[in-house]
């Protein structure tokens, strides 16, 4: 996931106490994300390369300096961490069991991992926040017209979530959504998103590193 603990998008919390708990049930948890960025402040909290947190084995890339203005380096961005992801998957030295990704950044992030989890024998978990393009579609942020980009967007993440081990999606509304698109709904599971407040408190753990 491109964001994680201390970053400030919620996923990025909910995914440290995810790993926290997998990992106190005895498996071996990696995180492969990015230096903190999602805001002007939260790009202050530099963190370690690699650390252990919870248990789990953090991985922190690099990326482009950037913000919600700059679409070029957002983009540059994104096409840096599928880079990363290839890299990671295709050379680590023993596959994982179990790869997830979730919708940030939309379709392109699963799409990859998707892709290079299977050349490696791992399975594949896709947890969908949202749904895309429908969602796009729907807030203006892609053309309703039959241009490429939609329907090319459309296309792969159809095939990712065929091809995916598991399917997690938010509500019954989401799941009838995937079953409009033609798939077969077997591998997809219903499973709304915790409370951050049932989880510790991450906030006041926060120590930004020089």
């Amino acid at each position: 996931h491109r964001y994680f603990w201390p970053d400030s998008p919620p996923y990025a919390s909910m995914l440290r106490a995810m790993g926290q708990h997998f990992a106190e049930q005895g498996h071996e948890v990696t995180v492969l994300t990015t230096q903190p960025s999602y805001t002007a402040a939260t790009a202050k909290l530099r963190q370690p390369k690699t650390e252990m947190l919870d248990g789990v084995r953090v991985i922190r890339r690099p990326m482009f300096p950037e913000s919600k203005r700059n679409w070029l380096a957002r983009l540059l961005n994104v096409a840096l961490f599928q880079l990363h992801i290839k890299l990671h998957l295709l050379f680590r030295r023993r596959a994982y069991h179990l790869v997830t990704a979730t919708t940030m950044p939309p379709v392109v992030v699963a799409g990859i991992v998707s892709t290079f989890a299977r050349l490696r024998g791992s399975r594949m978990l896709y947890h969908c926040m949202d749904l895309y393009p429908e969602i796009a579609r729907i807030s203006g942020g892609l053309p309703m017209g039959k241009g490429p980009l939609p329907a090319l967007l459309g296309a792969w993440d159809r095939r990712t979530c065929k091809k995916a081990w598991r399917v997690v999606v938010l509500s019954e509304d989401m799941k009838r959504t995937l079953a409009a698109r033609g798939l077969s709904t077997e591998n997809v599971r219903v499973l709304n998103n915790f409370s951050l407040e049932a989880a510790p408190d991450l906030d006041a753990q926060i120590e930004p590193t020089p």
